[in-house]
């Protein structure tokens, strides 16, 4: 649970700090932020789960196309679709449709029969987004149709994360949580040149898009899915 904490603290500043790497005129490109994210992610915690599990650094055969979807779900689709709408939307709004990633979630391991349906934890996933709905409103949040593409895109990558944190959930009975996430980051790197296509990798930004790009690489890449792996290895999908 402590380690849940620090992801949501990591996740939760990362639509401000998203805004700032990518902003219009001194920032990066969405693609170029995925592209750093996806690089820089696979080296640093292929590199950790190396030193740190060689005798279990390479999954069993019968893994890697699960493996191959979860880098799918988790890394591509999600990072890119997450930042291609915020760049659309306002980090307010991302705030809340974050809020729907224990919604999707709860349903998608009902869906799946990984876990039972319990009207006590259908009501606190409730609570949870109903208690996120007075803030959003409160701080300038805004469901206007200039947003709407921008919404529909960050509610998208929601639904995505929370099939990854379903479907990752049986292979971390048998694999240690930084060697699956290791594995999920490599086997995105294949979708780079997608991403980098046509996109300035290293623009003239300014000091403080790249200071936000250093948060974006360090807390909600490399730190909140590592942990999130771990707290996943101990806790329910939905939790």
């Amino acid at each position: 649970i402590a380690a849940l904490a620090v992801v949501q603290v990591c996740f939760g500043l990362f639509p401000v700090a998203g805004r700032l790497a990518m902003d219009p005129e001194t920032g990066f490109e969405p693609f170029a932020v995925a592209t750093w994210r996806i690089a820089v992610g696979a080296a640093v915690l292929l590199a950790l789960a190396w030193r740190l599990h060689p005798g279990a650094f390479v999954p069993r055969r019968s893994d890697w196309g699960r493996l191959f979807g979860l880098a799918l779900l988790g890394i591509v689709l999600n990072q890119g679709l997450f930042l291609v709408g915020l760049e659309r939307s306002t980090p307010m709004n991302a705030g809340l449709v974050i809020c729907l990633i224990p919604v999707f979630s709860y349903i998608a391991a009902v869906l799946l029969r990984t876990e039972r349906f319990s009207g006590r934890r259908a009501v606190g996933v409730a609570v949870a987004v109903a208690g996120a709905v007075p803030l959003f409103l409160s701080r300038g949040g805004d469901l206007s149709a200039d947003h709407a593409i921008g919404n529909g895109l960050m509610a998208l990558n929601a639904l995505c994360y929370s099939f990854y944190l379903v479907w990752s959930k049986p292979i971390l009975r048998r694999m240690p949580p930084l060697v699956l996430v290791a594995w999920v980051y490599a086997l995105s790197v294949p979708w780079l040149p997608l991403f980098a296509a046509g996109t300035e990798l290293v623009p003239e930004a300014a000091p403080t898009a790249w200071w936000s790009l250093a948060y974006v690489l360090v807390f909600p890449t490399i730190l909140a899915y590592a942990l999130n792996s771990f707290a996943l290895a101990r806790v329910a999908a939905s939790t």
